[in-house]
């Protein structure tokens, strides 16, 4: 014997059921996870039969548009796996709804919507009113050094670009200085240091192939890889989270916003496109110099 529209003990006391199946919450919990919680648990057989809480098609993630750090738009995504959270308290009521890719991080947000589900407890249908939600997408990156206690990186100046002749150069006009290795007012190499340094560690980590340093593990975006290669959109949002990962692991990088975009001009060429908050400017740089090509 039930209380309202649930058994016995699946219902608060006095308040009976509910009319429909409702989405209560959606919190991403790992880079391409988002866990679910109903008010009951869905129907969740496995047989891919109709209402069946296990597949796929039943939630559908889509970026929220404009919410990025530079106003663009977070990476797409797609439902792949669907899982019922095991947990003594749950009761079936929370689902793991994995994706294809990363999520963009904060401040991207992201709508998971759901639909034609069913309560397995009182076999009412899912709530139109209360099928969707918006959550803050989360992205994993690795603890970036501190730039306060780091120790200050000066290397050898190979300058590729004007700019790089600012610092610490004495004579900065000489166009014929640029890709040499200059020597200082003391006579002695010159050396990098500051923006500069940080402009020729970018370039390495994007130009450089993947893992190909034995104390670096997961150094390098590798390009040269991605010719030949079809220029898929998931081929694409996979480079454009692997590019913003290597940025993020120098010090000095607060946050920065990568997009492949794809040239006007030249059909099958990409550009990566980088704004960039750093420690040494008080606002977002775009490091337009910094941009290369690849095929797709």
């Amino acid at each position: 014997m039930g209380h309202g529209l649930t058994p016995w003990g699946g219902g608060p006391w006095g308040l009976g059921g509910t009319e429909f199946l409702q989405l209560l919450s959606a919190l991403a919990i790992r880079e391409n996870v988002v866990r679910l919680t109903f008010n009951e648990a869905p129907v969740f057989t496995g047989v891919l039969d109709p209402n069946d809480g296990s597949d796929s098609e039943r939630y559908i993630v889509t970026p929220v548009l404009g919410t990025m750090m530079d106003g663009g738009d977070p990476r797409p995504v797609s439902t792949i796996i669907v899982a019922r959270v095991q947990q003594a308290m749950s009761l079936g009521t929370i689902i793991d709804v994995t994706v294809d890719r990363p999520f963009d991080g904060y401040p991207g947000r992201y709508l998971v919507a759901v639909n034609q589900l069913i309560s397995s407890v009182s076999g009412v249908l899912l709530d139109p009113l209360h099928s969707s939600l918006q959550f803050d997408g989360l992205v994993q990156v690795s603890t970036p050094k501190t730039l306060d206690v780091a120790v200050p990186i000066r290397d050898f100046a190979n300058p590729q670009t004007l700019s790089g002749l600012l610092d610490p150069l004495p004579v900065t006009s000489d166009v014929g200085l640029l890709g040499s290795i200059p020597t200082g007012d003391d006579g002695d190499y010159a050396f990098d240091e500051g923006m500069t340094s940080y402009k020729k560690r970018l370039f390495r980590r994007l130009t450089s192939a993947k893992n190909r340093f034995a104390h670096l593990p997961g150094y390098g975006l590798g390009p040269g890889a991605k010719l030949k290669q079809l220029g898929k959109q998931s081929v694409r949002a996979m480079f454009e989270a692997d590019a913003k990962q290597q940025v993020m692991q120098e010090p000095e990088t607060i946050d920065a916003s990568v997009n492949l975009i794809v040239d006007p001009n030249i059909p099958g060429l990409y550009r990566l496109k980088m704004r960039i908050k750093c420690k040494l400017s008080a606002s977002p740089i775009d490091f337009n110099d910094v941009t290369f090509s690849v095929n797709g």
